[in-house]
């Protein structure tokens, strides 16, 4: 059984970033209408480091601060995003943002980063480190590496020095979350947030304890706070826009759609990428207006994982994996980019190649996701690799998977097993990871799993392909799996 993924999981948790690209995309920017600046950037701080010393770190700030303010007429602006240009010491990022700001470009993801690259980086924070060990953003993107190339131990005692060293600051606190999340520590992302002083000041913080706590039904003591801060004029819609939509989707585990769809309005007035993906998601389950949607989608120069979904659901699975290849580049320690991009090329462009190569690639963090491997050995063995991918399969170890994940496994074997020639075996695990699924009440992945039985059973033209197919048919549209409605009608 190939892996996708499923939509109502989802949750605004924040992303675990560096510093470099939590400020580009304005993460770190004041939360006051006003603050910002009055009258453009030229009386800001930035324009201060900017014509006080011409040099990236200067240009990059106040470029990516005129993106934020959308102030398109400034001459200080304009000529740092032509320095940024014209030094070679630039990244593609930096020349992304100039071009952006200059040309109203899109700003896409670099290609994938190779082992190597993370090594080097990591090789160079740790220098900056021995000079300055008292910086606590350094920490965090040191975390970050080290989590990209799975060192889960390395990262967090990054991380937890990264705390002791800025405990109230916005950017280590989202960090951190985002860190702990993937370490699968839920309870000490959520307490680090809950104790800090910015949980009910500041949206960006109030609204990671509501997507934590949401997300993994822990306690907050922040929530009525956050209620008040997401309806607070004050504070920019930018800065109220995750939390609107982390509020949003509280209120569809709740059974509140119509809350849910106002509260989703607000944060796509002015959205960040994140509350663009979440309202991508979620706008079937609750009648969103997807006009609302596409007007914010212009408003995010980076939209690669509300474009993922979008033309997943849409059926384009060609550009599904183009922006699935950038979203996988921006978000390093996400397994989900890989997820869907690899069951978009095995299973709805019958690429398993190129479902393999997409693996690949991916980083060790995303790479070591159980339902990422499981992908790669379905891949394989649709290939007609069935051996290698026969022996991933052995030397995995689920001792602490999840249930759903175990049965997902089990429908795999199953494929393995019709691939082997024992259709009766293959037919026995399938059947168990249907009815598994169902016992969880997760119909979904039930249809789905008897979706790539009916697909072997029309391979082998056996006596039960027909009414399998039919079945399945039923089921998907039942169920509401539009991507399987579509390949169902090949049976």
């Amino acid at each position: 059984m190939n892996k996708t993924i499923d939509e109502k999981e989802r949750k605004t948790i924040p992303r675990f970033l560096d510093y470099f690209t939590a400020s580009t995309f304005g993460l770190l920017r004041a939360i006051k209408i006003g603050s910002l600046y009055d009258g453009g950037v030229v009386t800001n701080q930035t324009k201060i480091g900017w014509t006080t010393s011409h040099n990236l770190f200067n240009a990059v700030d106040l470029v990516a601060e005129a993106i934020v303010t959308k102030d398109f007429i400034s001459e200080d602006a304009f000529n740092a995003a032509q320095f940024i240009n014209r030094n070679p010491k630039s990244s593609w990022f930096m020349t992304k943002l100039a071009n952006h700001y200059l040309e109203g470009t899109a700003i896409d993801a670099p290609e994938l980063k190779t082992v190597e690259t993370y090594q080097l980086k990591i090789s160079k924070i740790r220098s900056f480190l021995d000079i300055y060990p008292g910086n606590p953003v350094a920490w965090s993107d040191l975390a970050l590496s080290y989590a990209t190339l799975g060192l889960r131990t390395k990262a967090t005692k990054s991380m937890a020095i990264a705390l002791q060293l800025g405990e109230n600051n916005r950017f280590v606190l989202r960090s951190a979350a985002g860190c702990f999340i993937f370490n699968n520590e839920p309870d000490r992302a959520i307490h680090t947030l809950n104790k800090s002083d910015l949980g009910s000041i500041d949206p960006w913080i109030a609204s990671a304890i509501v997507a934590i706590a949401d997300g993994y039904n822990l306690k907050s003591r922040h929530l009525r706070t956050a209620k008040a801060l997401s309806g607070e004029t004050g504070l920019s819609d930018f800065s109220r826009s995750e939390l609107n939509a982390s509020l949003a989707t509280m209120e569809i585990k709740s059974g509140s759609n119509k809350e849910a769809r106002r509260l989703f309005k607000r944060s796509l007035i002015d959205p960040t990428e994140n509350a663009l993906a979440q309202a991508e998601y979620m706008k079937k389950a609750i009648g969103l207006d997807s006009s609302l949607i596409d007007d914010g989608r212009k408003k995010v120069y980076v939209p690669f994982e509300a474009n993922t979904i979008r033309y997943y659901f849409e059926g384009k699975y060609r550009e599904c994996l183009e922006a699935a290849n950038s979203w996988a580049s921006f978000d390093s320690i996400n397994p989900d980019p890989v997820i869907i991009s690899s069951f978009v090329a095995s299973t709805c462009l019958e690429d398993a190649e190129g479902a393999i190569d997409i693996i690949m690639k991916a980083t060790p963090a995303q790479k070591e996701n159980l339902s990422v491997a499981n992908n790669m050995i379905f891949s394989l063995i649709e290939k007609g690799e069935l051996r290698k991918g026969v022996y991933l399969l052995n030397k995995l170890d689920i001792s602490v998977a999840r249930d759903d994940v175990k049965l997902m496994l089990k429908a795999t074997r199953g494929f393995a097993a019709f691939r082997s020639n024992r259709p009766e075996y293959a037919r026995e695990l399938y059947r168990k990871a249907i009815t598994g699924f169902k016992d969880l009440g997760d119909n979904r992945s039930a249809a789905i799993a008897k979706y790539f039985l009916a697909r072997e059973e029309k391979r082998l033209a056996s006596d039960y392909a027909e009414a399998l197919a039919d079945e399945v048919k039923e089921e998907v549209k039942r169920y509401e799996i539009p991507t399987f409605n579509i390949l169902a009608q090949k049976l």
